[in-house]
């Protein structure tokens, strides 16, 4: 078989090193069995690659997606529920997200003012966009034109599915914890993710790591002050929702 290519930009999360040797048939528990891998040559640390899918996962989310290890920590119980739930209701997502002219609207603003803000690339065919929390990767059909690669990174295995069938680079990985080298990319975009992530203060290191001297990231559809007005409302509305949902949980999951 042809062996995976691996962008430049693709780095060990947990030791930052770019140096891949290329297994095939390596074996890891469902569904991340692939025909071939990737062996960090500086720390031994192994990634599947799954139809085409990069798993860059940290020590954690390896502990969760292949040993099926869940500690008691917040962080643990946040991620595997963020993992569980998208994996679950990726395809209804994506279709959701696809038809949402705000959210449109919003990331080809968002894309806008960061080219803006990029001061001068004059080798295009090295620019790098990558989406955190991409779902299916409609985002990324939004307003990459000016960039050579778009890079979709999920948490879960059924939203990159899509993305990558979209013709974007999949990347499996913790967003507290991104697989790029150091200053190789030029734009993150994060839309309405942030609040998933258990250490917010993590990632933004993460992404400032990554990210070119000239670089930008863009972060929107987070709850704000002002939406936090609606707090009681959306309180009374849940409250009056979990009797409703007791009863339908006698019927089904």
């Amino acid at each position: 078989h042809q062996m995976t290519t691996v962008p430049k930009f693709i780095a060990c999360p947990e030791c930052h090193a770019n140096d891949w040797q290329h297994l095939e048939n390596a074996e890891f528990n469902a569904p991340y069995n692939g025909e071939r891998a990737l062996k960090c040559g500086n720390c031994g640390r192994m990634y599947p690659v799954v139809d085409g899918i990069f798993v860059m996962w940290s020590d954690q989310l390896r502990g969760l997606l292949h040993d099926g290890a869940a500690g008691d920590a917040m962080s643990d119980k946040v991620k595997r529920a963020n993992i569980e739930i998208y994996n679950e209701v990726s395809t209804e997502y994506g279709e959701h997200h696809d038809g949402s002219q705000h959210y449109a609207q919003t990331l080809l603003f968002l894309k806008a003012i960061a080219d803006n803000f990029r001061k001068s690339i004059l080798d295009t065919s090295q620019s790098v966009l990558v989406d955190v929390g991409c779902a299916t990767g409609a985002s990324l059909d939004l307003g990459a034109h000016a960039y050579s690669h778009t890079v979709g990174v999920d948490i879960s295995l059924g939203n990159l599915t899509a993305a990558k069938q979209r013709g974007h680079t999949a990347i499996l990985a913790d967003a507290e914890k991104l697989p790029f080298s150091e200053a190789a990319v030029d734009t993150i975009t994060c839309f309405a993710t942030l609040h998933h992530f258990p250490n917010p203060q993590a990632f933004v290191s993460a992404a400032r790591r990554c990210l070119r001297s000239d670089g930008s990231m863009m972060i929107a559809g987070e709850p704000s002050q002002r939406a936090m007005t609606m707090g009681p409302l959306a309180k009374a509305a849940w409250s009056a929702r979990k009797p409703v949902y007791r009863f339908l949980g006698r019927f089904s999951d």
